[in-house]
């Protein structure tokens, strides 16, 4: 993967490439990156918050709970 961030500061966007053996398979913009560091040891887990928030949502955010039914994981190729 090639991470090319835009630069000017933190939370800025980029544009992310998979490269296999130097060819771009792919590639998307990131319109907006998270403005912090995250350890190396982040959790990825889905529906349980055991590592860093998301975000610093304020008490009145809309969303009040919710339910995850299912993650969906598809991959071309």
């Amino acid at each position: 993967m090639v991470f090319a961030y835009d630069g000017g500061g933190r939370g800025r966007g980029a544009v992310l490439s998979l490269v296999k053996d130097g060819e771009v398979l792919d590639s998307g913009r990131i319109d907006v990156t998270p403005p912090s560091v995250f350890s190396i040891d982040e959790t990825f887990d889905i529906g349980v918050n055991s590592g860093s928030p998301v975000g610093a949502f304020p008490a009145s955010y809309p969303f009040v709970g919710g339910t995850i039914e299912g993650v969906d994981i598809e991959l071309d190729g």
